[in-house]
């Protein structure tokens, strides 16, 4: 199926929100990450109840591209529940929804956008931020983790009870992960692609500063399915390594993936304990 980053819209997601809402759920966790949309969460709250409308009063089309004829929100029917609800945005990134580090410059090409289609969704926040600036005196543009998933916590942020947390933080409390790094001689961790974001509030760059930070200091070194040269790993981790040992299609080296991490951890501790002997 193509990819169609003006048009893909977080709609289901609202359905899915308002079936939770309609069965009693008091406390909506997001998870918000590998999105194929970027709408700033005019899909979900449209689910909600809320109206984007143009100059003419007609209801927006689906989709960010369609933001750029944005003239009014209308929230007057919103969902009571969700309005009452506590929202938890669970975000894997810190970046903003407006900007040259925005989600439309960041994102966008990830989810099929070509140059003139960045451009278009990149206007087409800012001047949906403008309103909801205007409407509710909150600049949603430049907060950070606002620009997660296409852009949903803009808007949830800005009308309803909501928190944003870092999703790498939030499952490394529950996971124990600082008592185990702690105690850990080496730390190793990984993605799928580590290239800059992997710095920017994901897990990788958040486990590698855990263990720079904890009392042993325990190396950290990462496994990823590719990785980005051009990109200065040294204040993070001590190195990484690519799965990938010869040529070989995408298809081939999903299905040898789990295979492929096994040896590549065998290599790592091999030489993190050669490196300990006397």
């Amino acid at each position: 199926m193509p990819l169609r980053p003006l048009e893909a819209s977080t709609y289901g997601v609202g359905l899915i929100v308002m079936d939770a809402l309609r069965r009693g759920a008091e406390h909506i966790f997001l998870y918000l990450g590998g999105t194929a949309s970027s709408d700033a969460g005019a899909g979900l709250m449209e689910a909600l109840g809320m109206r984007f409308t143009d100059d003419s009063g007609t209801d927006l089309p689906h989709g960010g591209g369609g933001l750029l004829a944005l003239d009014a929100i209308d929230a007057s029917e919103l969902s009571r529940a969700a309005l009452a609800a506590r929202w938890t945005l669970v975000t894997d990134v810190t970046t903003p929804l407006l900007g040259d580090c925005g989600t439309a410059a960041t994102f966008g090409p990830q989810k099929g956008a070509s140059a003139a289609e960045v451009t278009t969704l990149s206007a087409a926040f800012d001047r949906l931020a403008n309103i909801v600036e205007e409407a509710t005196t909150r600049a949603i543009g430049q907060e950070p983790g606002s620009g997660a998933a296409g852009g949903i916590p803009a808007l949830v942020s800005a009308f309803f009870d909501s928190t944003t947390v870092s999703g790498a933080e939030h499952f490394a409390r529950h996971a124990g992960l600082h008592q185990a790094i702690e105690s850990a001689d080496l730390v190793i961790t990984g993605e799928g692609r580590l290239d800059a974001q992997s710095f920017n509030g994901k897990v990788v760059g958040y486990v590698a500063t855990s263990s720079r930070s904890a009392s042993k200091t325990p190396p950290c070194v990462a496994i990823a399915g590719t990785i980005d040269r051009t990109v200065d790993i040294s204040p993070y981790l001590v190195a990484a390594f690519a799965l990938a040992d010869g040529p070989a299609t995408l298809s081939e080296l999903v299905d040898r993936a789990a295979v492929s991490v096994g040896l590549r951890a065998a290599d790592v501790i091999a030489l993190c304990l050669a490196s300990r002997r006397d």
